[in-house]
């Protein structure tokens, strides 16, 4: 780690980074997924409560996106009027899936969305048909496809990633698999070879036509200022996360102020780490202890991108950049 990251800035702090883990049921059983995320149920609290505690965010937030996931989402009989709630009071959302839905199901409730990521699991192939629904989606959103790199099928994914590449509507993300203390941790463990890669990817970048971006973007990204004083504009947190920058020990961090984070059970924490604690529950939306200071990490581990996207800063370090 030649050149750390010493600074992150949201470019849009005014907007609430709300990460929504709908369900904890799924079509697929990954091996490096955790039985917490699929061998669960739809909603583990009443949907009035839900519908309330949207209300309440949107009284308290002047802009809002929310990252919707789960589980699998779409799998909730409540996914499209989620969205559609977001998207008709002016608020952005987007969504990862694994597309097991049908190419209409996704022409629905892509009309509602800023984006949609699909993600591709190598266990189980492209049963899904990720690029056909991708096409049949991009004309009212975005879409990504990010491939899960499991370093035991590792020459189907880095062939099915490098053809997402050569198609300009796709957004390509090649996805570094971590220990999320899952049965199997070789699914985790990646040769030199297989490390090397992540940072070049065989030079194969993926050409995105003037198609894919639009006009109305979601209040998303940040700023990367690294210790040379580089600034990374529209970083892409996966890439710093593959190349292993994820702890953030002792730094300041807006978690709680520009973020939000609702596990499967419906539990409120300040961001997706779940540091400080809880504050308040989906089943009492009245008694949500809405935060009001950052936070100084505890050293927890920022594997997510909601997350990295937060405004965080090096408490350790004397720094000149302002936005």
């Amino acid at each position: 780690m030649t050149n750390p990251i010493v600074k992150i800035q949201a470019k849009f702090p005014d907007t609430l980074q709300l990460t929504w883990i709908l369900n904890n049921i799924c079509t697929n059983k990954c091996s490096y997924c955790i039985p917490e995320l699929y061998a669960g149920k739809n909603h583990h609290y009443e949907w009035d409560n839900a519908k309330i505690f949207v209300e309440l965010l949107l009284e308290k937030y002047k802009n809002i996106h929310c990252n919707i996931s789960g589980g699998e989402p779409t799998m909730s009989p409540f996914m499209i009027e989620l969205a559609k709630k977001f998207y008709d009071n002016g608020h952005t959302a987007g969504i990862t899936s694994n597309g097991v839905r049908t190419v209409k199901y996704f022409t629905k409730l892509s009309k509602y969305l800023n984006y949609i990521v699909f993600s591709y699991h190598p266990e189980y192939g492209d049963a899904n048909e990720l690029i056909e629904k991708s096409k049949a989606c991009i004309g009212n959103c975005k879409t990504h496809i990010s491939v899960m790199m499991h370093p035991h099928y590792w020459d189907e994914t880095v062939e099915y990633y490098e053809k997402i590449c050569e198609i300009p509507y796709i957004d390509a993300i090649a996805v570094r698999i971590h220990d999320r203390d899952q049965k199997d941790k070789s699914t985790a463990e990646y040769t030199k070879e297989q490390l090397n890669w992540f940072e070049h990817k065989n030079n194969v970048v993926n050409n995105l036509s003037e198609f894919y971006i639009d006009n109305n973007p979601p209040n998303l990204g940040s700023n990367f200022i690294l210790q040379d004083n580089t600034v990374v504009n529209d970083a892409r947190p996966v890439e710093f996360m593959s190349k292993g920058q994820i702890y953030f020990k002792d730094w300041s961090c807006n978690a709680g102020l520009e973020s939000l984070f609702v596990n499967t059970h419906g539990v409120v924490y300040k961001a997706n780490c779940t540091i400080g604690g809880s504050i308040g529950s989906i089943n009492k939306p009245y008694e949500v202890n809405w935060p009001t200071q950052p936070v100084l990490c505890d050293g927890r581990r920022c594997d997510c991108s909601p997350d990295y996207n937060i405004s965080k800063y090096n408490t350790n370090l004397k720094l000149s950049y302002e936005p």
